[in-house]
């Protein structure tokens, strides 16, 4: 009698120890999906305010050049003030990560 009751509290440790081994699995998988989902949200925050910065750097370039730099005479002068958008528009497109603002087709 007492080895029948120490084989089944034998059994009974195995059974709660397996599924405690599985709580704790699916605790460690939900737990790292969480915090996958976690991290591409992140990112892509940080990717639609770098393409809000891109673009009202772009728009306010873009007024810079048709109010201010339009009113400076022809010559080397205004070659001067434009190269600091030249520059601009070259490295604008490097601050952008993501290619899912493409079209589709």
């Amino acid at each position: 009698s007492s080895s029948v009751a120490e084989d089944n509290s034998q059994s009974l440790f195995a059974f709660v120890q397996s599924n405690l081994n599985q709580c704790s699995r699916h605790f460690d998988q939900t737990y790292q999906e969480l915090h996958q989902e976690r991290e591409a949200k992140r990112e892509m925050d940080a990717e639609i305010k770098n393409y809000i910065k891109v673009w009202i750097t772009a728009i306010t370039s873009l007024c810079y050049c048709y109010y201010i730099v339009a009113r400076i005479r022809r010559g080397m002068i205004r070659l001067f003030f434009l190269l600091p958008i030249f520059y601009l528009f070259t490295i604008l497109p490097c601050n952008l990560n993501s290619f899912h603002c493409l079209p589709s087709h």
